[in-house]
C-alpha cells in the first residue's frame, strides 16, 4: 500500500520522487552512454541500493513499477529524482519525538519529516535567513538601562546619542566587524567584549518564531495523519 518501507540501516533504500508521471530513465550500466531500458522506473517506486557511484545508483526494485534492476541517476539538473528512505533509527527518533509510528504515516508525510529535519538544521536556518535579509534590518537594544551610538566604528569614538533598553534601531546593511551602520546615522556595537549582547536582530527573532510555528504545525499534522499514535 502507500505505507512506508522502514529498512535496516545496512540496506539503504530509495523512493522515486522525480520524473513526474512517466517515471525516470533506467540504463543497464553505470555509464550514461550505456543502453537505455524500455521501461521507466515509476514515480513512487521504492528500490534497494545495490551500488552507488557518485550520482548513479544501481538498484533492485522493492515495490512499484519498473525494471527489476538497473542504473538510475539520483539527481537531474539539480533536482532530486530519488530520496533516501528512513532507517530504523530515523523511525525510532520520530516515534520518540512525535509519538508517531512512522510505518503508518502516508508516504507524502515523508516530505514533512524532511522539513522537520531541515528546520532543526542550523545551517539551513542561516541560509533561509540570508535570503530574507534584503531590506532594512531591525534591531532591539537588550542592554539595561541603555547603550550608546558612536560617530565611528570605534569604542573611543564620540557618542552621538543613547538608545534605551527595548528601543528599536534600523540598519541597511549587515554587521561590519561587529558594528552596525544605523539608517539615521551613527554606529552601534552589537556585542561588547565584557558587557555581552547589546542588540538583538528582530528579523532573526521573527524568523525563529516562524520556524517554531511551522514546526508545531508539522508536528500536529504528523500526529493527525497517524492512525495509531503512541501514547506519551
Amino acid at each position: 500500500g502507500g505505507g512506508l518501507h522502514v529498512l535496516r540501516p545496512d540496506m539503504p533504500s530509495w523512493r522515486v520522487v522525480g520524473g513526474s508521471t512517466s517515471g525516470i530513465l533506467v540504463r543497464d550500466g553505470q555509464d550514461l552512454k550505456s543502453s537505455q531500458l524500455q521501461e521507466r522506473l515509476g514515480s513512487g517506486a521504492v528500490v534497494e541500493e545495490l551500488a552507488r557511484v557518485g550520482d548513479r545508483l544501481q538498484y533492485k526494485l522493492l515495490s512499484g513499477s519498473g525494471p527489476a534492476t538497473g542504473w538510475v541517476s539520483l539527481m537531474l539538473k539539480g533536482k532530486e529524482l530519488l530520496v533516501q528512505q528512513l532507517t530504523e533509527q530515523d523511525s525510532a527518533d520520530i516515534r520518540e519525538k512525535y509519538r508517531v509510528h512512522v510505518h503508518q504515516l502516508r508516504t507524502s508525510l515523508l516530505e514533512i519529516v524532511d522539513i522537520v529535519r531541515r528546520l532543526k538544521d542550523e545551517r539551513w536556518q542561516e541560509k533561509l535567513r540570508s535570503q530574507q535579509n534584503t531590506s532594512a534590518q531591525r534591531w532591539r537594544c537588550i542592554f539595561k538601562p541603555r547603550m550608546v551610538v558612536r560617530k565611528a566604528m570605534a569604542a573611543d569614538a564620540d557618542i552621538v546619542r543613547a538608545v534605551n533598553f527595548g528601543e528599536e534601531v534600523e540598519s541597511l546593511d549587515g554587521p561590519t566587524e561587529g558594528w552596525l551602520k544605523l539608517t539615521d546615522g551613527g554606529y552601534a556595537l552589537i556585542k561588547h567584549d565584557k558587557l555581552g549582547e547589546l542588540l538583538e536582530n528582530l528579523d532573526h527573532v521573527a524568523h525563529r518564531n516562524r520556524c517554531d510555528d511551522l514546526l508545531s504545525q508539522l508536528k500536529s499534522k504528523l500526529v493527525a495523519n497517524n492512525l495509531d499514535a503512541v501514547q506519551p
